[in-house]
C-alpha cells in the first residue's frame, strides 16, 4: 500500500509529479493511492477525470461536488529535426520568456527524459529580437543527442513536456514548486477526503480531480464530471495569480500572499452563487479564518463550466494566492495553504 502523505510532503509530491495536460494519469494515480481506502467508489471516467465518492446512508440524498484541476501547463513535441532537437507547441499559457535555459521533463506516462530549453544565443539576436520574448516557434529543446534517430529512442512526436522543478520550503514561511496553482487544490481535497465522517454527512460527496483545466479550453474534464454527476452544489479549490510583485499597484495586485484565502464574489467568467458564497464567508469569519477579496475580478476557470451544467449548479470558489503561476517556481504562503485546508473542512 502506498505511504500516506500529509501537509507539505503531500503537496510537494503532487507538485513534482509529471502531468502536463493530456498526461494527467501520473498525478491522478498518486492521488488515487492516497485516498481510495477512504472512499466508497473510486474510478476514472471517459475523459480521464479521477472521481471519488463518499456516500451517505440516507436515500435520495443531494449531491455536493468538490473539484480541483489536476493537470499543469506544458508543451507538445511537434517535430524532431535532423540534429535531434525538438520543436514544440504550447499547451496552456506558457510564458516563453521564462523558458530559456530551463530544464524540462519530456515524454509520456512514466517514460520521460530530461531536456534543456534553447534558442538563438543572445549575441546573435537583433536589437528588436532582444526587446521581445522569443516566440515559441523559435524555441527548441536539446536532449544531449546529435541525431534524429538517437532522439527518437527517447521521445517521439506527440510526446508532452513541462518544467522540471523540485518542490521545497522557501524563505520565511513560503513553499516553492511547479504547478502549485493547480496542485494546492488537489492536495486540499486529498486531506478533506480523509477527514469526512460518514455519520455526520446528509448528502453524497463527490471529489473530482479533473483533466485539461490548464489548457485554457472552454470545455474541460470538469464539464464532463459535472454533467455526469449532476451535483446540487459545488466548491472549487485552487490557486489564483497574485501579481503582488515589485511595481504592481492598486487593482493590479489581484490578491496578496499571506492575506488568507480568496472567496470570490465574481471573476472574469463567473458570478458565484450569492447565498452559498456569503454563508461560507460568514462561516470562515466565525472560525477566525482570514479571507481576502479578488481585487480585480481576475481569473476564471472550471467554475464557469460547472455553473452552466445540468440546468445550473451553485458554485463557490475557494483559492489562495500563488505568485509566479505557470512557471517552474510558483510561490505560496504556507499559512494561506493551511487556511484553505480549514476552509475546506468548513465547506462540509
Amino acid at each position: 500500500m502506498m505511504k500516506e502523505l500529509y501537509g507539505f510532503e503531500l503537496l510537494g509530491a503532487l507538485s513534482d509529479a509529471f502531468s502536463p495536460s493530456g498526461n494527467e494519469r501520473v498525478v491522478l494515480e498518486l492521488i488515487k493511492g492516497q485516498v481510495e481506502q477512504y472512499c466508497d467508489e473510486v474510478y476514472f471516467d471517459v475523459v480521464g477525470n479521477l472521481i471519488c465518492k463518499i456516500s451517505t446512508p440516507k436515500k435520495y440524498a443531494k449531491k455536493t461536488l468538490f473539484c480541483a484541476v489536476a493537470d499543469e501547463c506544458g508543451f507538445m513535441v511537434k517535430d524532431i529535426d535532423d540534429g535531434g532537437r525538438l520543436s514544440i507547441a504550447a499547451l496552456g499559457g506558457l510564458d516563453t520568456a521564462l523558458l530559456s535555459a530551463r530544464k524540462v521533463t519530456v515524454g509520456y506516462g512514466e517514460k520521460t527524459t530530461v531536456g534543456v530549453v534553447s534558442s538563438k544565443p543572445i549575441h546573435s539576436l537583433s536589437s528588436d529580437e532582444r526587446s521581445k520574448p522569443t516566440p515559441i516557434k523559435q524555441i527548441y529543446i536539446e536532449l544531449g543527442t546529435d541525431s534524429k534517430e538517437e532522439t527518437e529512442k527517447l521521445v517521439k512526436t506527440g510526446d508532452l513536456g513541462t518544467f522540471r522543478s523540485k518542490a521545497e520550503n522557501f524563505g520565511d514561511g513560503m513553499f516553492k514548486g511547479k504547478a502549485l496553482e493547480y496542485r494546492v487544490g488537489c492536495a486540499v481535497l486529498c486531506e478533506l477526503i480523509r477527514k469526512v465522517n460518514k455519520e455526520n454527512i446528509d448528502r453524497d460527496l463527490y471529489f473530482a480531480f479533473t483533466t485539461l483545466g490548464a489548457t485554457g479550453m472552454r470545455n474541460t474534464g470538469a464539464s464532463v464530471a459535472a454533467n455526469v454527476i449532476k451535483p446540487d452544489n459545488s466548491y472549487v479549490f485552487g490557486g489564483l495569480g497574485a501579481c503582488d510583485v515589485y511595481g504592481a499597484k492598486g487593482s493590479d495586485v489581484v490578491c496578496k500572499l499571506g492575506d488568507g484565502v480568496i472567496v470570490s464574489i465574481s471573476d472574469g467568467r463567473t458570478i458565484y452563487a450569492p447565498k452559498q458564497t456569503s454563508e461560507l464567508t460568514e462561516k470562515l469569519a466565525s472560525l477566525g479564518i482570514q479571507t481576502q477579496p479578488n481585487r480585480s475580478n481576475a481569473g476564471g476557470g472550471i467554475e464557469a463550466e460547472i455553473q452552466k451544467c445540468c440546468g445550473g449548479v451553485r458554485v463557490t470558489s475557494v483559492k489562495i494566492p500563488v505568485r509566479y503561476p505557470r512557471t517552474a517556481s510558483c510561490l505560496i504562503n504556507k499559512k494561506d495553504y493551511e487556511s484553505m485546508l480549514a476552509s475546506a473542512e468548513a465547506c462540509l
